[in-house]
């Protein structure tokens, strides 16, 4: 085999693997009514965004429309516009910014509950806790974790909006109880695009940053791994996911509670700028073949 026909071989297999990675976010699309016109500008700006920002010659020179357009064949008039437009490429065609980086309040309350000292038992499981301090006599309550993460949230507003999100439970009209398995809201769109957003990106940045590595480079990979299995039953797919859901989440609060007690650790400490993702997924369906 020429090293053409390497080449020519490896960009049939990307094109094959695109091809099937993109048809349930396309699915997903055309049942929110992003059309193709609509997404294929998207793409454009996005196109130009990474070409700017990661193929520099130089890290002090900028990308010209030229060099950009020689990379990724969208015109130079087009390139021109969408640098003017947005030239910190920070807001998509609507001035919204694309997604937020910052995990939801939620999110948050969740994590410190699970993993804060002050609201963990001797054996690491979440405490009950008192909905306000003044019922609380000086024990950890829910008022006081809220305000520990934002002042300026109203620690009822925020109690109200996880109950209704099945995220804590109600044990009396003083106490309450978190929801362990309330990673993700089961009905805040907002919450669960923002889920979306993070999960599936760093899901991918592993994947491409594992396949983009040279041949015979030992540097670091991410973790990216999974088992996969045909020809099973219904019964034991709901066997299965059970069993996932179970184990997952066992890890899941293990590695919460080990990457909060890092967080609190490096706070003050200098080059704190990193960050993770790790994430459990399960998903089956019938086989076609």
């Amino acid at each position: 085999m020429t090293e053409q026909d390497d080449i020519s071989r490896k960009d049939s297999l990307i094109i094959r693997a695109i091809t099937n990675v993109m048809r349930p976010l396309v699915k997903f699309l055309i049942a929110r009514g992003v059309t193709f016109p609509m997404f294929a500008d998207i793409l454009k700006h996005i196109y130009v965004e990474v070409a700017a920002k990661d193929y520099k010659l130089s890290p002090d020179k900028d990308v010209t429309d030229s060099r950009i357009t020689l990379l990724t064949k969208v015109h130079r008039k087009d390139v021109r516009r969408i640098r003017t437009e947005h030239p910190g490429f920070n807001v998509p065609e609507d001035g919204v910014e694309l997604s937020s980086k910052k995990a939801s309040l939620g999110a948050q309350i969740v994590a410190k509950w699970l993993s804060g000292r002050h609201y963990i038992d001797d054996r690491g499981e979440p405490l009950m806790l008192y909905k306000l301090s003044s019922k609380a006599n000086g024990s950890a309550n829910f008022e006081q974790l809220v305000e520990s993460i934002n002042i300026d949230i109203r620690p009822r507003v925020a109690l109200d909006e996880m109950i209704a999100q099945k995220m804590v439970v109600e044990h009396s009209e003083d106490r309450i109880s978190l929801n362990k398995t309330a990673f993700i809201p089961e009905e805040n769109f907002e919450e669960l695009m923002g889920h979306f957003d993070r999960n599936l990106h760093d899901h991918m940045a592993a994947a491409v940053h594992n396949i983009a590595k040279k041949e015979g480079d030992k540097g670091k990979k991410f973790l990216e791994r999974s088992v996969y299995y045909k020809g099973l039953t219904p019964a034991s797919i709901e066997m299965l996911e059970k069993l996932v859901e179970e184990k997952g989440m066992e890890n899941l609060i293990s590695i919460n509670k080990a990457a909060y007690d890092f967080a609190e650790d490096d706070e003050a400490k200098s080059q704190n700028d990193q960050r993770m993702t790790f994430g459990i997924y399960f998903y089956a369906e019938k086989d076609d073949g």
